[in-house]
């Protein structure tokens, strides 16, 4: 059976990936083992011509035409004859994907409170994984990444819960997730949460979150359009670690004047807004994307 770039409708069930020409559908990163956090050890062009080994866990182990092997994440490979024009280059601004994929992904490095547990509210069924991102503490090195391509990452379709996912949709996401990155943009708007389950119910104003919207322009932000904003939040266990270190004062002011600021922190998909990003019957979008910024680490002013 011969593989041809195609629309991801189209894309290969786990179970037919075994040793077959394939083709990839986009630049992908090529990994050490199956997992998203291993080693990146090169990069397939769009359209690059490989042979299926096996398949696990989302992940595709291939053979490239000079003999390479290593792993792919699964998705970006498709049925058919290889394709017969190049394929489009991104948009200006917005790096490919495989950028953000091939950034480190650390595992979180949780405060340990005992005030509050790392996962929220232990009295009810819980997105536990969900909240222990939501809840690290760790700094790292940012890396600059537009807001262009945190609303182009995929994320419909996903179940609001992360035990409901199958393995293509954790592969997905785990391709990007847990990326230290550094968006500069301007503030819509900046709202301090009310009580949350990752917060463990707690409503006074040293363990709510900052939730901000952050978009591309200043006319966007002066014209408070969310539509195409990635939601940004500040945690308490930040704020608690780092003392001084983020000021809701300043970033009200800075939004006040239309300061571009540098927002510094963990990307992460947050899969219990997806009618915020798709809308309903009677309320318009509120955000452009359910990855976020979250938590951040630092806002400051953008040179």
């Amino acid at each position: 059976m011969r593989f041809r770039v195609g629309a991801l409708a189209l894309l290969l069930l786990p179970g037919l990936l075994s040793a077959q020409d394939a083709h990839t559908t986009r630049a992908a990163a090529l990994h050490r083992t199956w997992s998203a956090t291993s080693e990146v050890t090169g990069h397939l062009d769009a359209g690059a011509a490989v042979t299926t080994l096996s398949h696990r866990s989302g992940y595709t182990h291939i053979q490239t035409a000079t003999g390479t092997k290593g792993w792919v994440y699964s998705r970006w490979l498709a049925q058919g004859s290889a394709p017969t024009t190049p394929p489009a280059p991104p948009a200006p601004g917005i790096p490919p994907f495989s950028d953000i994929e091939s950034l480190p992904k650390p595992p979180p490095q949780q405060a340990g409170l005992a005030a509050c547990a790392d996962f929220g509210q232990s009295t009810q069924r819980l997105d536990s994984a969900t909240n222990l991102l939501k809840n690290r503490v760790d700094d790292d090195t940012w890396n600059d990444v537009s807001v262009a391509a945190v609303l182009a990452l995929p994320w419909q379709g996903m179940d609001t819960r992360r035990w409901k996912w199958d393995d293509g949709e954790r592969g997905r996401t785990a391709a990007y997730e847990g990326a230290p990155i550094s968006v500069s943009g301007f503030i819509v708007n900046v709202d301090p949460e009310a009580a949350e389950a990752t917060n463990c119910g707690k409503a006074s104003d040293d363990w709510v979150d900052w939730h901000m919207w952050l978009v591309e322009t200043a006319a966007e932000a002066t014209a408070k359009n969310k539509r195409k904003s990635i939601v940004v939040e500040v945690t308490p266990r930040v704020r608690m670690k780092f003392p001084g270190r983020l000021s809701l004062d300043s970033i009200r002011a800075w939004r006040s004047r239309g300061q571009r600021v540098l927002v510094s922190g963990w990307l992460m998909l947050d899969p219990d807004h997806p009618s915020n990003a798709t809308g309903t019957p009677t309320q318009p979008p509120s955000r452009g994307t359910i990855w976020e910024v979250h938590p951040v680490m630092s806002i400051v002013p953008a040179p």
